[in-house]
């Protein structure tokens, strides 16, 4: 009976470290995430696949996007995973600018939140929360 309770004891232990695995779940899902985004930015694409529209002369546009989006990890046991845009190219992301008034196409470099998360990233997210709550759980 003894080992009984013992096991019972470890369980609640792993159950109630689970609460806390949000950021751990987060930073094991960051680098394949960020990668995804990377890769369909360098691609010369939108998160879900649709090709930019090409420069005016016809060549590949934004061909340095993905050097531009970083991602950071924030919040406790409600972690999100946050991709960040920088430098001009915010511009071309963005739905409402000043160049999409002056009729230059929109390029999306970062999915639209409202939209989801995309099936390629909320499967990375997926596959950390596995192996997350394997190790937890006392897995491996």
């Amino acid at each position: 009976m003894g080992d009984d309770v013992s096991q019972l004891d470890e369980l609640v232990a792993n159950l109630r470290r689970l609460d806390a695995a949000g950021v751990e779940i987060a930073t094991t899902a960051l680098p394949e995430v960020l990668a995804d985004a990377k890769a369909t930015a360098a691609a010369g694409a939108s998160p879900e696949g649709q090709a930019w529209t090409p420069t005016k002369e016809g060549r590949p546009a934004l061909p340095n996007a993905a050097s531009a989006i970083t991602a950071v990890v924030s919040g406790a046991s409600k972690a999100l995973i946050t991709l960040v845009l920088a430098g001009p190219y915010t511009y071309h992301h963005a739905s409402k600018n000043k160049s999409a008034k002056k009729g230059l196409p929109r390029r999306p470099i970062l999915f639209n939140p409202d939209d989801g998360v995309p099936v390629r990233m909320a499967a990375a997210i997926g596959r950390a929360a596995s192996r997350v709550v394997a190790r937890t759980m006392g897995g491996r």
